[in-house]
């Protein structure tokens, strides 16, 4: 078993803190200006949203994860691991059929602040990062995924797509 999980993050004390919403406290309280808002009751609401979003969408981020994003020395602990948290007859159409009600749920919530990019306005915080973070991954499944998944939201994709643009200081890799 590994000592550290990932997302690990070695502090310059030597402290080192696992677990994403743990790691932004941590960053928060060393770090408060400017504040991350974890307590922001927009954060609840959306983590809320996300433990019912994630498992509707499991059927088909779970098998392509190994495909398109794991090299194959890391396929075998992928199934062992997850494989059996999914039901293989679930799939296509009525995945995005099923996700369609808490992706209007999200969208509602950035388009409330129409200052935007971000769920606060334009104020970035840890909610912002939530999300962006779950739709940098799909970016990373596909863009076949990716396309799904703004086809499904509709109309109003643009706020999900900004928040992505809005999030590159963050988010760009420097190994592209």
């Amino acid at each position: 078993m590994a000592d550290y999980t990932s997302p690990t993050v070695k502090f310059p004390d030597g402290t080192f803190v696992m677990d994403s919403r743990v790691i932004a406290a941590e960053v928060d309280k060393r770090y408060p200006q400017p504040s991350l808002q974890i307590d922001s009751p927009v954060l609840s609401k959306l983590e809320t949203i996300l433990l019912k979003l994630m498992p509707t969408l499991a059927p088909f981020y779970i098998p392509n994860v190994p495909k398109r994003l794991l090299n194959e020395a890391s396929h075998p602990h992928w199934y062992k691991t997850r494989e059996a948290r999914f039901e293989r007859e679930k799939g296509g159409q009525q995945i995005w059929d099923a996700a369609k009600p808490y992706l209007d749920e999200i969208t509602a919530m950035l388009k409330e602040n129409n200052g935007g990019p971000y769920f606060m306005g334009d104020s970035v915080s840890y909610v912002d990062f939530v999300w962006g973070g779950f739709l940098l991954f799909v970016q990373r499944i596909g863009t076949d995924f990716w396309e799904k998944l703004l086809q499904t939201i509709g109309d109003d994709a643009d706020v999900h797509s900004k928040l992505v643009l809005a999030l590159d200081p963050w988010s760009l890799r420097n190994d592209r």
